[in-house]
Order: C-alpha cells, then sequence, then structure tokens
C-alpha cells in the first residue's frame, strides 16, 4: 500500500486536509506540543545539573546538535506533510509488524519518564519545604 500523495498546491487540497484557519494556534500545530513536552521536570533537573557541573564547557555541541535537531524535525515535517502519516503509520506502511512490535516498549519509557519527572519534582518540593 503506498502513501498517498498529497498535491503541494494548497488550493487543491481537500477539506479534510486543508487547515482550518479559526484560531491562530492551529497554525502551530504539535511543534508547538513537542517542544513544550521536552522541558519536563526531569530534563529541567539535568540540564541544571549539568550546568553547574561543566558550565559552558559544552556549548561548542550546540554547532552539531542543532544541525542534527533541525534535520530531524525537517524530515519529519516533510514525511507527514507528503504522506498524512505519522512517523508510526508510515513505518507501519514500509515495515513487517514484528518491527513495530518493538514500539510497544514505548510505554515502559514513558512509566520511567514518569517516575523521573516525580523525583525531579520531589527534589524541588524538598528545596523549597522542610520535611523529609
Amino acid at each position: 500500500m503506498e502513501p498517498e500523495i498529497i498535491d503541494e498546491d494548497p488550493e487543491s487540497w481537500s477539506p479534510a486536509v486543508k487547515p482550518k484557519r479559526s484560531c491562530p494556534l492551529r497554525v502551530l500545530g504539535p511543534g508547538l506540543i513537542t517542544g513544550a513536552t521536552d522541558d519536563d521536570p526531569s530534563g529541567i533537573a539535568i540540564y541544571s545539573q549539568v550546568g553547574a557541573q561543566f558550565g559552558y564547557m559544552l556549548t561548542w555541541t550546540i554547532l552539531f546538535s542543532y544541525l542534527l535537531v533541525a534535520a530531524v524535525q525537517m524530515i519529519s515535517a516533510r514525511l507527514g506533510r507528503t504522506t498524512g502519516h505519522g512517523i508510526a503509520g508510515v513505518l507501519r506502511l514500509h515495515y513487517p509488524n514484528w518491527f513495530l512490535q518493538v514500539f510497544v516498549l514505548l510505554p515502559i519509557a514513558n512509566t520511567v519518564n514518569l517516575g523521573a519527572d516525580l523525583g525531579a519534582m520531589a527534589d524541588a518540593t524538598n528545596q523549597l519545604l522542610p520535611g523529609p
């Protein structure tokens, strides 16, 4: 099953694909949500610890990491725009089912991340309020 290629001309978009302009926040779309989800408590705790330990010594990595992050975001956006599917949907079209079963580990990773978030929030609360 080949993914459906959507025409680049916005005038030829079907009503289901054409972006709605009623709410200005819809223009931002999932990019805003994806960017905001990276700033969770465990991430902030890690960034704070790394910043306290290394200071500005790792600033040079921005040159490489920014280019890689921008490339991945651009590829993901073009993939979604062209096929109308997310990354998991495109993988489902092109790879066997056993490969996709590996992504069952995602809930486990999310659970571990939730535990790290709760631990970071507990540490922050402990710094603000006295007690065990």
